[in-house]
């Protein structure tokens, strides 16, 4: 799959065509003078943070830790 930024407003356009006649779906400006890129390439700006999952028990009405995070 291709991608493709676009200069004028930063976004990106995702697809299997590789060919002219591409334009930004978000601000419309024509994409075809610039290269695509390969999508599967990894992209630090898309990973998140992960919130570490705490679950607890109730053992006789006492609040008990059971697992810290996955």
């Amino acid at each position: 799959m291709n991608r493709r930024k676009c200069p004028g407003c930063g976004g990106r356009s995702y697809s299997s065509y590789n060919g002219p006649e591409w334009d930004c779906p978000y601000c419309g400006i024509n994409l075809d003078h610039v290269p695509n890129e390969l999508s599967d390439t990894p992209d630090n700006s898309l990973e998140e943070e992960t919130i570490p999952i705490k679950f607890y028990t109730l053992n006789g009405g006492n609040l008990e830790k059971y697992v810290d995070s996955f």
